[in-house]
């Protein structure tokens, strides 16, 4: 219990503030509405229909009639309100931002703001003393789980003066904007690499592609993957032999299907020692590693000397270029899992991997086809990182700026 001398404020706040902050119920600081209980019956066109799944953009393309909308709904969202999920996913909550009209099912909350900046509403509703009070009022035994209207009303909050309310909201707001912002490239980075993906190997049946680069001409031939260089099937160095494995996870990688996460590897989950690296099946730096067992078409290529299991095949390239033929298979995923066998566990056997086929340039045009997708996901891994790091930063402000 906090001692009534002790001061109520956050760990980090903005410079000019002191003031105590006050616990208030949000039913004190928003009057709160819960959403249509009706069943709704969707129409082409009309006023758009949020539910649970929504929140996160307040975007659908489920619609009600006007008809419907003016006799449910006497308490309607307006800009400036937040919405928050109340059944199934509980206490996510987005402001409203259009004057548009707005419908939205039992599943969501209406908040409509008292004297308190919206945006640190929202917010707020993330924090972790908030997320506490929600979770203990939650009926967990109900399935889907909820909390019921009354019961969010009283749920705690604590609240500084409206400026500093205001300070932090924006402060929240400018960061989401920009992880959107970042997600929004991201998302564009793939779609742009699913394109080119598309455009710049042959479609099946032809040998040149839609899309090249100058000075590039003349047909593409079909070749098999053995023919492109040496392929190897992993193994598994004796378990039971601890001698074989690193105990502080130093050491010789030795990759499985699982540490394929990404398109350039360095490091594993466990690692050989010298003993173990003795008696695994290894490549060189830049081969290609393609999963065979299972999670078929997992691509990666290794950037230090690596072991793997039982359950990747490693090209190792003669004459190419690593980046190309790791794109080459990245576009054929569904072809080439397709030839795997129909049996419990799906497998390409060394042998299926050898001859499967694929369309090859002449080198200088390899090189230059990997280089492209080797800049676009070197830019899509630079853009998830920055979307990490952004959301990790958030995560640690809502620990610091509220109580």
């Amino acid at each position: 219990m906090q001692n009534k001398n002790e001061k109520r404020v956050p760990e980090l706040r903005f410079k000019g503030f002191v003031d105590d902050w006050e616990q208030r119920k949000l039913g004190e600081v928003a009057s709160i509405f819960d959403g249509t209980h009706q069943t709704p019956h969707y129409t082409e066109s009309g006023v758009m229909f949020l539910s649970v799944e929504n929140i996160k953009t307040l975007q659908s393309e489920k619609y009600i009639s006007m008809e419907n909308f003016e006799g449910e709904f006497k308490v309607r969202p307006e800009y400036g309100d937040v919405l928050m999920t109340r059944i199934g996913d509980i206490g996510t909550a987005n402001v409203v931002r259009t004057n548009t009209q707005i419908a939205y099912y039992v599943s969501l909350a209406l908040l409509k703001a008292i004297d308190t900046d919206s945006d640190f509403l929202a917010i707020s509703i993330a924090s972790p003393f908030v997320q506490k009070g929600l979770w203990m009022r939650t009926l967990h035994i109900a399935f889907p789980k909820k909390i019921n209207k009354n019961e969010i009303e009283k749920v705690d909050i604590i609240v500084p003066r409206k400026e500093e309310q205001q300070k932090i909201g924006k402060f929240f707001t400018n960061l989401d904007h920009l992880i959107a912002l970042h997600k929004r490239k991201l998302d564009l980075l793939k779609q742009m690499k699913q394109g080119y993906l598309q455009q710049m190997f042959p479609k099946n049946g032809e040998k040149v592609p839609k899309l090249r680069f100058a000075n590039f001409e003349g047909d593409w031939e079909e070749r098999k993957l053995g023919e492109l260089g040496k392929v190897f099937t992993g193994n598994t160095p004796s378990t039971t032999d601890k001698e074989n494995w690193s105990s502080n996870n130093k050491g010789y990688i030795w990759i499985t299907p699982t540490d394929i996460n990404k398109l350039l590897i360095s490091n594993s989950e466990r690692c050989l020692t010298d003993k173990g690296w003795s008696k695994a099946r290894t490549v060189p730096a830049n081969s290609v590693l393609i999963t065979s067992i299972a999670s078929i078409g997992k691509n990666a290529i290794n950037i230090v000397p690596a072991a793997f299991n039982q359950q990747i095949n490693a090209i190792v390239p003669k004459e190419n270029a690593s980046y190309f033929v790791l794109s080459a298979m990245e576009k054929d995923t569904v072809r080439f899992a397709g030839i795997a066998g129909k049996t419990a566990t799906s497998i390409i056997s060394k042998k299926w991997f050898e001859a499967f086929k694929i369309y090859v340039p002449e080198y200088k045009e390899q090189i230059e086809v990997g280089q492209l997708f080797s800049f676009i996901d070197y830019m899509t891994s630079l853009y998830q990182q920055k979307v990490y790091n952004i959301t990790l930063q958030r995560k640690t402000y809502l620990q610091l700026i509220f109580i």
